[in-house]
């Protein structure tokens, strides 16, 4: 169990380790091959903060479908926690840890959002189809979409602050 102030510590030395020892960038892609956990929070929020976009792996998949969507979204750096490290056998890029022990040194602070050169139009993530038709496909999502889709589900399911407590 996290509180909010300690998921967003983990997640801004997260962000601060992508940026200092791999230069994420906005736009950059950057995968993510977790089971649900909160590692998977602090890996999306630490990639969102660095200005990358993440593209969700599942450990589970078949080795061949990982291998296609690492090929095809051109990842060079995969977070990984878990069942994830033994599904990237294959992955001659960069893999990294989610082990919290690792970023102990970086800030905690909030890197300036204005300083990344981040706008609402850069990507949020990358998510790959089922594939059914054939090869799956990446869907690139930029935050303008995700912040209207999020908007848009508060007001249609009439989600409140009292609501969410």
């Amino acid at each position: 169990m996290l509180t909010y102030k300690q998921l967003n510590e983990q997640s801004n030395k997260e962000a601060h380790y992508l940026r200092e020892h791999h230069a994420i960038r906005p736009d950059s892609l950057v995968g993510l091959c977790v089971e649900r956990s909160l590692e998977m929070v602090v890996g999306i929020l630490g990639i969102l903060k660095a200005g990358g976009a993440y593209v969700p792996l599942d450990p589970h998949y078949p080795q061949e479908r990982l291998s296609y969507m690492l090929a095809d979204a051109q990842l060079s750096l995969v977070l990984h926690q878990g069942a994830g490290a033994a599904a990237l056998s294959e992955f001659t890029g960069a893999l990294v840890s989610l082990e919290a022990a690792q970023y102990g040194h970086y800030s905690t602070d909030n890197l300036d959002k204005g300083a990344l050169g981040l706008s609402s139009s850069n990507l949020a993530y990358v998510i790959y189809t089922s594939g059914s038709t054939g090869k799956p496909k990446g869907v690139m999502i930029e935050h303008q979409g995700l912040v209207n889709t999020v908007v848009d589900n508060a007001e249609t399911f009439e989600l409140t602050e009292r609501a969410i407590k």
